[in-house]
């Protein structure tokens, strides 16, 4: 028994599908996997539209000091005029006002050195 695709023309044998029954089976299964391509990408597109960081927005550390964006790479790719965060940009941006200490003595954050975390948050 061969496994044989129709819509993919496996085994590089040309089949036709003839009876009324066939070709609805053949319709279903195509309409079927363009809507998954469809599905598929409109859910890359979203995923990649809510972690657009700009370069005018605030972001924090965790103990509330404020990280400076400067794009660098990203520059080129822009929001209503302002220039798009790409994650090498964010890497090593520096950290201003942190408030964090440990036992009383000042710790405070100066640079982003990880974003992997923050990224699918």
């Amino acid at each position: 028994m061969l496994n044989y695709s129709i819509l993919e023309n496996s085994l590089n044998i040309k089949l036709e599908c003839l009876s009324k029954q066939s070709l609805e089976y053949k319709d279903l299964i195509s309409n079927t996997l363009k809507e998954q391509k469809t599905t598929q990408v409109d859910k890359k597109q979203a995923i990649a539209k809510l972690h657009a960081l700009l370069e005018n927005q605030n972001l924090e550390c965790i103990h509330g000091g404020k990280v400076i964006l400067k794009s660098n790479k990203g520059k080129t790719f822009k929001d209503d005029g302002v220039p798009i965060m790409l994650e090498s940009d964010l890497l090593n941006s520096s950290i201003v006002a942190c408030p964090n200490t440990i036992a009383g003595v000042s710790v405070p954050c100066t640079k982003v050195v990880n974003v992997k975390g923050s990224l699918s948050q």
